[in-house]
């Protein structure tokens, strides 16, 4: 298992704009993603090929940001990860991977305008 912590800085939105959507994407992340931000619990994604995506608008400030990323790579361990042990996540042809898990593509911040 490991963590990531990181503090983003956000400016505040320009005048008359009163509703952004700003989006935290991942490229990939092997293979549970849990995130964080200033203390609150956003969403988990489980996958490692994929890119995903959070909107975090709602608990971001102007200024400073604490973004806290927790990645846990499965093993086959029956009782800690019974309904996804790593020996049954497809690996295409990388079988030969072992369980080594972690944030494997770029991760950025993107504003956009909700419609």
């Amino acid at each position: 298992m490991g963590w990531y912590r990181r503090t983003i800085t956000v400016a505040a939105a320009p005048d008359g704009v009163e509703d952004r959507a700003l989006i935290l994407y991942f490229g990939a992340v092997d293979y549970q993603a849990t995130v964080w931000v200033n203390g609150q619990w956003v969403d988990e994604h489980e996958g490692g090929y994929l890119p995903f995506e959070f909107e975090i608008g709602g608990l971001l400030q102007p200024g400073a940001n604490d973004l806290v990323v927790r990645v846990a790579d499965p093993t086959d361990s029956a009782a800690r990860w019974p309904t996804s042990p790593f020996s049954k996540i497809p690996h295409g042809k990388q079988s030969w991977y072992g369980p080594i898990g972690g944030i494997w593509q770029r991760v950025w911040l993107e504003e956009r305008n909700w419609l």
